[in-house]
């Protein structure tokens, strides 16, 4: 009889695995709204979170210990739920927004660089889910009426079969700190696929980007891995895709943060080394 009691315990922890919570964001025109962030809370304090999917899918375990959400996506308000108020589809209202008209003035100069372009001393850092990494990159003494023409960065691949998924923000320059994001109505999402690697190079001019006169911060925010399907591939591995950093001599700007769990910057460094991350920016 006791062992008989035995397996119907056993058979009762093995036989109701953890279900997830499912719901679909979408737009008021019924669109999907892929790679949103979805921040979860207990008693208002951040505890975690995660981003929906290529399809606008988002998952959450029934073991979460969370009271609410926020969902958040750039040219879309956010909107804050408690848990019970979640629903299979969940809209999104956009932001009203209208790119500003730009007067083209004729220049007969190559794009202007600026940055950080890959050193021979140079070394790879790895990055998580939700890690947001910027850096500062000065304007100089360039003429006001430029706007961003291309970003580059280099990165190492060691997966076959999954796509790395990470976001471009911008953040104004406030005392050499970052402010406000710049490209708060614009979405600059940068899928790398499993057999592309070095540089990089995501071309902005479509999102008419004036760059400041006094510099902006440059921000790479890793969203994770994705399957064939889109779906994100949790993973305890942070050394599938690895960006360059340059080792410098001089103090540089760069700040950190995990979007998943706080809002607040940090200095970054290496050990005490000096390194910055070696993003590129074209302007003209």
């Amino acid at each position: 009889m006791k062992k008989l009691i035995t397996n119907f315990y056993f058979i009762l922890f093995i036989g109701f695995p953890c279900f997830s919570q499912e719901f679909h964001i979408k737009t008021n025109l019924e669109e999907n709204v892929p790679y949103a962030s979805v921040i979860f809370f207990r008693n208002d304090t951040i505890v975690g979170g995660t981003y929906s999917n290529e399809l606008g899918i988002v998952r959450i375990n029934s073991n979460e210990d969370i009271d609410k959400i926020t969902i958040s996506h750039l040219g879309f308000k956010s909107k804050q739920l408690k848990r019970e108020e979640l629903r299979p589809e969940i809209l999104l209202e956009e932001n009203s927004f209208e790119l500003p008209e730009i007067i083209v003035s004729k220049r007969n100069i190559e794009p202007i660089l600026l940055g950080h372009k890959v050193k021979r001393k140079k070394t790879f850092i790895s990055s998580r889910k939700g890690l947001e990494l910027a850096t500062l990159i000065y304007k100089n003494d360039i003429p006001d009426g430029y706007y961003l023409k291309n970003f580059q960065f280099r990165i190492k691949r060691k997966s076959e079969d999954r796509t790395v998924v990470l976001k471009l923000n911008l953040y104004a320059n406030v005392n050499n700190f970052p402010g406000e994001i710049i490209n708060a109505n614009q979405d600059i999402t940068i899928a790398v696929r499993p057999h592309e690697k070095g540089d990089i190079l995501v071309n902005l001019e479509k999102y008419n980007l004036l760059f400041p006169s006094e510099g902006a911060f440059l921000s790479l925010e890793w969203l994770g891995l994705i399957d064939e399907k889109g779906n994100f591939v949790e993973t305890n591995s942070y050394y599938d895709s690895p960006i360059a950093f340059n080792r410098e001599e001089n103090k540089s700007y760069t700040f950190i943060r995990n979007k998943l769990k706080k809002t607040n910057w940090g200095n970054f460094d290496l050990n005490g080394q000096l390194v910055v991350p070696a993003f590129s920016i074209e302007i003209n």
